[in-house]
């Protein structure tokens, strides 16, 4: 096998593997979207680095018009890319120190998109100068004059992002100093090495090492975030959980059944199983990280309006108008909701009031809607009723993080309130936490 057709099947593994591991990050990055995609963007573009300067080769010295316009668009691609992969990479260190509240320095960030904007123009340029390359009669490849100045400027670039990098150090997660600091270091090293080995792909190799770092840093910070996740979950279910056995409710539920004990055995034994169920869905709530079907939703919040309905008689009205229910849903949605409703909106009202309850689809979303006509507040004016306390920014969190919806309040003051909790259709979006 000749040198060349050596550098060619080297260079095409390469850009395989890098291709495997741009697959697996994409995979991954709905845990970790922004961060793992920008690594995934990164990693494509040095799969195509590689690919087109691998084709460039094979192609490069045959005659014809066709194969004359191919090289000419693979090699101007080839060198185009590698601009753009520098611009990937500065976005992926300012993604970063971003994170990390590093905002003083964009504009550093900015001088790499600019040099990477003039060795662009130039690119362009040399299409009509010859200044990067030239192709003669036979259709071969030869470098220009400045064919230096492009990677020098490439160099020039990932020299200015590990200067903010170091700068900035203190701001970038552990780890992401190294991290960065390598995948700077490995194709400066390469680059080096070509330039005393000619027509030896080192950069290209360096940078299928950066892949695999790349690869492994992004697992684990996908586990890390995973835990992350997982960590904050289980506190936003152990806050709603402790709103729903508060001691006023499970006292206000032992006394009405005191009192039925002596007027309707048969109902305080009626009553004795609604608190049982409703505290057993509480506890099973506890230890669910996943979504779970809408009916057993549904079951729970009845057993816990079962409880209430007997304290407060016909002063509760519930109407159901569920036009979907085979969908998935966080835990612990609907019933603190509701229970919103009974305690902050009919309760106060002296007549009493309705709650419906609805779902329906909205697009590839299924809306589910808690309605009442209590006494409503102003959203504008914070007021310390204790509303927080019955989990309506956990549950939002929880239906952020489960299953990458959305939960939205609605009222005002002698109408009502309204909640929106929309959630996708097709089951649970969020796969397990400790999968």
């Amino acid at each position: 096998m000749t040198n060349a057709m050596t550098v060619i099947v080297s260079e095409l593994c390469f850009a395989a593997i890098t291709a495997i591991f741009t697959l697996t990050m994409v995979i991954v990055g709905k845990f970790n979207t922004r961060i793992n995609l920008r690594a995934a963007a990164l990693e494509s573009m040095v799969s195509v680095l590689m690919l087109t300067h691998a084709v460039g080769m094979l192609i490069s010295g045959t005659e014809g018009i066709l194969p004359a316009i191919f090289l000419r668009i693979i090699i101007f691609i080839h060198f185009a890319i590698s601009y753009l992969a520098v611009c990937e990479f500065n976005a992926y260190v300012w993604t970063s120190l971003e994170i990390g509240g590093a905002q003083k320095a964009k504009p550093g960030i900015m001088w790499v998109y600019v040099i990477c904007t003039i060795v662009m123009g130039l690119l362009i340029v040399s299409q009509w100068t010859g200044w990067f390359y030239y192709f003669d009669e036979h259709n071969t490849m030869f470098y220009g004059k400045l064919i230096l100045v492009s990677p020098a400027m490439a160099v020039m670039g990932l020299v200015v992002d590990w200067i903010l990098v170091i700068v900035y150090r203190k701001y970038l997660a552990r780890g992401m100093f190294i991290k960065l600091s390598l995948l700077v270091i490995f194709p400066i090293i390469g680059a080096a090495l070509e330039s005393c080995f000619q027509n030896m792909p080192f950069v290209n190799l360096m940078l299928t090492v950066d892949g695999i770092l790349a690869f492994v840093a992004t697992q684990q910070e996908t586990a890390s975030y995973i835990r992350m996740q997982q960590k904050e979950l289980y506190e936003t279910q152990v806050s709603t959980l402790r709103s729903q056995i508060a001691p006023h409710f499970l006292f206000n539920c032992l006394s009405t059944i005191r009192y039925l004990c002596k007027i309707d055995p048969k109902q305080a034994s009626e009553a004795v199983i609604d608190l049982s169920f409703y505290l057993r869905g509480n506890m099973d709530a506890l230890d669910q990280l996943n979504c779970i079907p809408f009916e057993r939703e549904v079951e729970h919040t009845k057993y816990y309006l079962a409880l209430e309905a007997r304290r407060f008689e016909e002063k509760i009205n519930v109407e159901y108008d569920l036009q979907v229910q085979n969908f998935m849903i966080p835990p612990l949605t609907l019933q603190p909701m509701v229970e919103n409703a009974v305690k902050y909106g009919i309760a106060p009202k002296e007549e009493g009031g309705t709650i419906w309850i609805s779902t329906k689809e909205k697009g590839e979303m299924v809306e589910l809607m808690i309605k009442d006509n209590g006494v409503g507040f102003d959203q504008k004016q914070k007021v310390d009723d204790g509303r927080s306390h019955l989990g309506i920014a956990n549950v939002r969190k929880r239906v952020q993080l489960m299953s990458h919806g959305s939960l939205s309040v609605k009222s005002e003051p002698g109408v009502g309130t309204i909640v929106k909790v929309l959630v996708p259709q097709g089951g649970k979006y969020y796969e397990d936490f400790s999968g």
